[in-house]
């Protein structure tokens, strides 16, 4: 009897944390949900001697009436990779459709699966980690609070369900840290195939928009582990809810540059 009393306090604390895990995220997700949203930044590539390269882009995200996300991204400086432009688009499997644009070739080339795990354009984000954060197809398991000054991070770990799918982002698991108190992504650890730690994601001064009731960082840091390289993200503004015309999000678009 006591031994089939522990098993079933085992399985239900394990499923509570799934659970709460996934209920975390999902604030998370709420919190970063729009129609639309614009936003211009600026990216420096830091290497490991310290050099530095700057670059100015501007990001657009879109949800249609389907609940599927499109993000369309536009390099304007400096001179060797304006024109330079990536667009992705959720279909309906729930993965993401995504061509990058190079005004050399003067044609856009199809990302495949086999891709998505690479660097995107010399930096430190790779491909999939352009996508948003979909809980569907991952298994969300709640491990602790960590108290971090003021406020309080709840922290979950991520698997995908789909062993191919670790295989092609090169991730085994990511450790997220979400802020209690507005529900915003603080920090990611991304832990590749065999185990260790690759790469970390921290993002900071986050600002309020009072209009569309949404908390956004200001600047996002990833650092790479293996490689000592850092690529950081600063921007200027963020435009939420405003109108953005849809056929921006179109490989027709994209091939306009």
């Amino acid at each position: 009897m006591k031994t089939t009393l522990l098993v079933l306090l085992i399985l239900f604390s394990t499923l509570l944390n799934a659970q709460d895990g996934r209920a975390i995220v999902r604030l998370y997700e709420k919190e970063m949900e729009s129609t639309d949203q614009e936003a211009m930044l600026t990216m420096k590539l830091i290497s490991k001697n310290g050099s530095t390269r700057e670059r100015t882009l501007i990001i657009s995200n879109r949800t249609d009436k389907s609940n599927r996300d499109a993000s369309y991204i536009y390099f304007s400086a400096p001179a060797d990779i304006k024109g330079t432009a990536f667009l992705s688009v959720e279909n309906e499997a729930g993965n993401d459709d995504q061509w990058l644009f190079l005004p050399t070739l003067k044609r856009s080339r199809r990302i495949s699966s086999n891709e998505k795990g690479k660097s995107f354009l010399g930096t430190d984000f790779t491909y999939e980690d352009l996508g948003s954060e979909k809980s569907s197809g991952i298994t969300y398991k709640y491990l602790r609070s960590e108290q971090l000054g003021n406020i309080i991070l709840q922290v979950v770990e991520a698997v995908y369900t789909n062993p191919t799918r670790s295989k092609e982002t090169g991730y085994s698991k990511r450790i997220l840290f979400i802020n209690s108190e507005n529900n915003m992504l603080v920090k990611t650890e991304f832990y590749g195939i065999e185990g260790t730690l690759k790469k970390i994601l921290d993002c900071s001064n986050f600002e309020y928009y009072a209009d569309s009731k949404k908390w956004r960082p200001k600047t996002l840091i990833m650092k790479n582990m293996e490689k000592e390289t850092q690529t950081i993200l600063q921007f200027e503004y963020y435009k939420i809810n405003k109108g953005i015309d849809p056929n921006r999000f179109t490989l027709r678009n994209l091939e306009s540059n």
